[in-house]
């Protein structure tokens, strides 16, 4: 009686499940680095800090958002996710326009309403990788805002850590370019 098969079906079972371990190890892999979420992905990690909890998104996102500026802001897409690490915390908000133009209208009524409000003090404006960020201090935050593409971004950090530079890794880690 013979119990195992020809040496040709053997190494094509083994071509098959090597195929099927290399399938398994990328979709393994490929979930370490981002969290999905519906049109929009996050990395896990930006520097010192892991994503935390559920991403919000849609009107939940949108009706945080807009609350922090008063504004009812029409918005294509909204995020806000939350990363932590032993240096501290940031919050990151986006809201997503229907094309760059609408994303600058949004960025400009942001930042026209951000000064004026009596939360926020010490705002600045400064190139940083290629893009025209605004700094402002206030809600025990420093906080970032700045646009890419039809996306505005807003990222509160509060920590030890230098807030440049975590400000640096998320917009490499959102960055198409």
């Amino acid at each position: 009686m013979r119990t195992s098969g020809s040496p040709g079906s053997k190494r094509a079972l083994a071509i098959i499940l090597s195929g099927l371990l290399l399938i398994a190890a990328g979709v393994v892999l490929a979930g370490r680095g981002k969290a999905a979420t519906p049109g929009f992905s996050f990395p896990r990690r930006v520097g010192g800090l892991a994503l935390t909890g559920r991403v919000q998104t849609g009107q939940e996102a949108a009706a945080q958002i807009g609350g922090l500026h008063g504004l009812s802001i029409p918005v294509k897409d909204a995020y806000v996710a939350v990363y932590r690490g032993s240096g501290g915390e940031a919050r990151l908000w986006i809201a997503g326009a229907a094309d760059d133009a609408s994303a600058a209208d949004l960025l400009t009524a942001m930042d026209q309403k951000m000064p004026g409000n009596g939360t926020f003090t010490g705002r600045t404006e400064s190139p940083v990788d290629g893009l025209t960020v605004y700094r402002v201090d206030g809600a025990g935050m420093v906080n970032y805002y700045y646009r890419l593409g039809r996306r505005v971004y807003w990222l509160g950090y509060a920590g030890v850590g230098d807030s440049l530079e975590v400000l640096r890794g998320f917009i490499g880690a959102f960055s198409p370019f």
